[in-house]
């Protein structure tokens, strides 16, 4: 935008209490703005600004009843962004600092000359015009984000994740999480429940999740087993995402009649199955690549099972958890989830978890996403649940 068109497209507020200024400057901007008000004091001129809100303010300093300072500041107050062009036949450095300390745009010496002060005015209506545009891009867009991450949520998060026998917790880092928690009942009444963790964070890494969950859903429904599943899943992922992107993955699935976990990780930490009493008594580890990497001829989908003896509960994480950082720099680690499950401060060794990383952290944010999901594992669901 040239300046002949940056000064048609803006409405000019100009105040000046010496009535031959102010007419022979509105000759100037009336044949050069696309809107002129005029007012002859500081009081007049908020009025107006207050009532038809122009792109830019051009003032004197030294009027009656309000000076154009006290305009000024007033402006600044209902609107940091207005440009606020002042001028002034006085040299004094008092007002050159009370114009700084209020956000004076630009500073204008008398007798106005017409081509400085409609380069003036140009500058600071293209630099309103462009702070404008950015506005509305960003309403727009953070319009758009409410919108996706309502969809998502709402495409992530399914009735079989209020089961009575699970228990989840997901702390985005951003908005968006990178972290997907899925769960479903099978016909015969087996728990599936899956716990992935894209690449990356926020919207990027989260649009890389949606592939999962249709496939995760429907294969559930539909009675196929954990490993077609998974294999569909690396399958759909190596087809949809880009090249360099991959998802971790933990699939699980509990059978409490048959006392068994299957289960199969790729490049999420250990699963864990753990006892009333917080103590370790099988782990899953990662044996595998995450899912999005391998081609499906060179997929792995083969799980491995676990039969318990005594009823427990299966803990599945991101690395999230275990990368969590206080303000030291020291990570939450395998260590003190160990130890979080043995001291059992907590009601509930899922809660107990929680408490031990939130008080890790302290007042520091999360640098990635955090998941948690605890199954519990014995002949029959509790209610309410996880009260041992």
């Amino acid at each position: 935008m040239n300046r002949q068109e940056c000064l048609k497209s803006l409405a000019v507020l100009y105040v000046e209490d010496d009535d031959m200024t102010r007419t022979m400057v509105a000759q100037i901007l009336t044949r050069w703005v696309g809107k002129l008000h005029l007012a002859a004091d500081g009081q007049e001129g908020l009025y107006l600004f207050t009532r038809y809100r122009p792109d830019v303010v051009v003032t004197d300093i030294q009027m009656p009843v309000m000076d154009g300072l006290q305009m000024s500041r007033s402006i600044k107050e209902l609107d940091r962004d207005t440009p606020v062009i002042v001028t002034t036949a006085f040299n004094d450095q008092t007002y050159f600092l009370q114009a700084i300390e209020i956000g004076i745009d630009r500073y204008l010496a008398k007798p106005i000359i017409a081509e400085q002060l409609l380069d003036a005015v140009a500058r600071s209506g293209q630099i309103m015009l462009e702070r404008r545009e950015l506005q509305q891009f960003h309403e727009k867009a953070e319009e758009e984000l409410k919108i996706t991450l309502h969809l998502m949520r709402r495409m992530m998060l399914a009735e079989g994740l209020k089961d009575p026998g699970l228990r989840y917790r997901v702390q985005p880092a951003t908005r968006f999480s990178g972290d997907l928690v899925g769960a479903a009942r099978a016909a015969d009444g087996s728990l599936f429940t899956l716990l992935a963790d894209a690449t990356g964070h926020g919207l990027p890494a989260a649009i890389n999740l949606l592939p999962l969950v249709r496939v995760f859903y429907k294969m559930v429904e539909r009675g196929f087993t954990l490993s077609s599943i998974v294999a569909e899943m690396n399958s759909v992922l190596k087809d949809q995402i880009p090249p360099d992107r991959f998802v971790a993955t933990s699939l699980v699935r509990v059978d409490t009649l048959n006392h068994t976990v299957e289960a199969w990780n790729g490049g999420n930490p250990a699963m864990l199955f753990v006892s009333g009493a917080g103590e370790t008594l099988h782990a899953f580890p990662s044996g595998h690549p995450p899912l999005g990497i391998l081609e499906s001829d060179a997929f792995d989908a083969r799980t491995t099972v676990y039969h318990w003896q005594t009823p427990g509960h299966l803990l599945l994480y991101s690395d999230g958890l275990l990368e969590a950082e206080n303000a030291a720099g020291e990570m939450f680690g395998q260590e003190r989830l160990t130890q979080a499950l043995g001291a059992r401060k907590a009601p509930t060794l899922f809660e107990s978890v929680l408490e031990s990383v939130k008080a890790h952290l302290g007042d520091k944010p999360a640098h990635d996403d955090i998941s948690l999901i605890a199954i519990e594992c014995r002949d029959t669901i509790a209610s309410p649940p996880f009260s041992s």
